[in-house]
């Protein structure tokens, strides 16, 4: 009878230290998704926080962001920002309704509010300061 009861007290704790170590990584998480021109009203109306990112394949900033991008997301971002992804080559309308005259280009939007934008900074510092609104 003992030692059930230690095999089941053993589970249930295992089972909530999973648990709680779950919950913990998923808080505070940014997402990032490549996106179509068709996503922006979407995510615009659906996340709390959501960014624009304007990216283009053959763009050394646009490199240099997404390896900061890379090591942000390993690690908590304070409002868990939905980023969009949009390729520079493929989205001149999109461009052209948010103005948005280089590649490299980051939109913050909080509540479907344009709040901040920043163009062709790379460090790791300055876009998770950025994305959290800082």
């Amino acid at each position: 009878m003992r030692r059930t009861s230690k095999f089941i007290v053993a589970f249930l704790v295992s089972v909530a230290c999973v648990t709680l170590s779950q919950s913990t990584n998923a808080a505070g998480k940014a997402t990032i998704k490549n996106c179509e021109e068709e996503a922006h009203p979407k995510r615009l109306k659906k996340e709390k926080i959501y960014v624009a990112w304007f990216h283009a394949s053959w763009c050394p900033t646009c490199a240099a962001q997404q390896v900061s991008i890379d090591e942000i997301l390993k690690g908590d971002v304070e409002g868990k920002p939905f980023i969009c992804k949009f390729d520079y080559d493929e989205t001149e309308d999109l461009q052209e309704e948010l103005n948005v005259a280089r590649q490299s280009t980051f939109i913050r939007y909080a509540s479907g509010a344009e709040k901040s934008r920043i163009v062709g900074k790379t460090s790791v510092e300055h876009i998770k300061r950025f994305l959290e609104g800082r």
